[in-house]
């Protein structure tokens, strides 16, 4: 497991006028999604310290990641730590897997 260190907010000060001019013109969703999957991808996948980094819950965090899921978005494979379930598919019984 990588150490704390590894997901620490890469600046406390506020945002540069070059990074807020960067961001004009997108909407506020457009910003937040990059920012939950930036943030997702700087904590190693870690979505427990991303949702801390961010002040938001883990809740809140698996939310959007099924939201942007749901809008066909892509999103960087290791963010999900597991295959997401089709609607349907039922988990294999313990006697198939003797047949």
């Amino acid at each position: 497991m990588p150490p704390e260190s590894a997901c620490t907010p890469l600046q406390t000060r506020t945002p540069s006028k070059q990074l807020v001019s960067q961001l004009i013109g997108a909407t506020v969703s457009e910003v937040e999604r990059e920012l939950v999957l930036q943030t997702i991808i700087h904590c190693n996948g870690n979505r427990t310290r991303a949702a801390r980094m961010l002040g938001v819950s883990i809740r809140t965090i698996r939310n959007k990641l099924r939201e942007y899921s749901a809008a066909a978005e892509t999103y960087p494979r290791q963010l999900t730590s597991r295959a997401p379930r089709t609607s349907g598919a039922k988990k294999p019984s313990s006697e198939a897997a003797f047949q």
